[in-house]
């Protein structure tokens, strides 16, 4: 009876000491998250470890020159990769789309092998490709000095089962944060589509300012248009394609991100080497701070759960993490040649 009593006391000693020492010491869970940063004249895509701050890999990309944009598929499985065969550095072009009209493709890369699991030929120039919300589809749009054209393939077996005919010089393709639209920016014409996500049918068009590059959406079902032709941003609802706001800048603006979390909408400024952050006030978008980062700043990506942003620095080769809540400056990465977009896998 005395052995048990004093087995059962070091039983009890044991796990009182275990739970101590776990209130003391709690359990750190590590955050595999990594960016997959595309690297334009080194053919490449940086893989960046993001809480250790160190690239892990290098997938490179044979035959593919001046990789331009990547997104990943909504289940982080896939890559998609635009290649431009021009160094894009200084933007999207403004004219003589048509002089852009060999090397152009589209790699789709697993996330898992970092094989290319295939390759789609372009004769015409593609800004980006974009899977579509549901996954189940990969949109391409390709500037023409007359009529682009927006391409959607099926994932399952990559065919291609819609083609719609827009205007000239088709810029980036994007969705609404619910994904039940797509906004499309006719940068030759100045003017920005919207098509139904589903059924591919013509919503609406909205006549914009000078050159608009892309449509960035916010959680508010409205999305940034930036124009970088007068270095304008206009807020756009996406119920009626009607300009609900215009920020007019003093500075060339990339690409737009808004984070969810803090309420911002954060600008790169490839003029100043500089980001911005802005809040809505009083229903207009006002600039609230900058901060100066590395040499042509071309975009500005979140971590998953908002707190950091990653912005890649073409001319300086580097990729700068961002402490959102107090805007400071957390770690430069030195990364391939000429990165110029980001896509997150949590």
């Amino acid at each position: 009876m005395q052995t048990k009593k004093l087995l059962f006391f070091i039983a009890l000693t044991l796990v009182s000491a275990s739970c101590t020492k776990d209130k003391t010491q709690p359990i750190v869970i590590e955050d595999n998250s990594v960016a997959y940063v595309i690297n334009a004249k080194d053919n490449s895509i940086s893989v960046v470890d993001i809480s250790e701050n160190l690239v892990l890999d290098v997938i490179n990309l044979p035959n593919a020159n001046f990789p331009f944009h990547i997104y990943i598929s909504p289940d982080k499985s896939l890559l998609a990769v635009s290649v431009t065969n021009v160094d894009l550095s200084n933007g999207f072009p403004t004219t003589f789309f048509n002089s852009y009209s060999s090397g152009n493709k589209v790699l789709v890369i697993d996330t898992e092998t970092k094989a290319i699991v295939n390759e789609i030929s372009l004769n015409q120039l593609a800004s980006n490709a974009i899977f579509s919300p549901n996954g189940k589809e990969l949109w391409i749009g390709q500037a023409d000095d007359v009529q682009s054209k927006m391409l959607i393939y099926k994932v399952a077996d990559w065919r291609l089962q819609n083609t719609i005919n827009l205007g000239k010089g088709l810029a980036e393709i994007t969705f609404c944060t619910d994904g039940d639209m797509s906004f499309t920016c006719t940068s030759g014409e100045d003017s920005v589509q919207m098509y139904n996500a589903f059924d591919k049918s013509f919503l609406m068009n909205s006549g914009l300012s000078l050159h608009p590059i892309g449509a960035f959406p916010s959680d508010h079902h409205t999305s940034f248009i930036i124009c970088d032709g007068n270095n304008t941003v206009f807020e756009v609802n996406a119920d009626n394609c009607e300009t609900i706001d215009t920020i007019s800048l003093t500075f060339k603006p990339a690409h737009i991100n808004y984070n969810s979390s803090k309420s911002e909408m954060w600008m790169s400024d490839v003029t100043n080497n500089k980001i911005h952050w802005f809040k809505e006030i009083n229903s207009h978008w006002s600039e609230q701070g900058s901060l100066s980062v590395g040499t042509n700043p071309r975009w500005t990506s979140f971590s998953e759960d908002g707190s950091k942003a990653f912005i890649a620095n073409q001319n300086s080769n580097s990729m700068s993490i961002i402490n959102v809540s107090d805007h400071s400056i957390l770690n430069t990465i030195s990364v391939g040649q000429s990165p110029s977009s980001i896509a997150f896998k949590p």
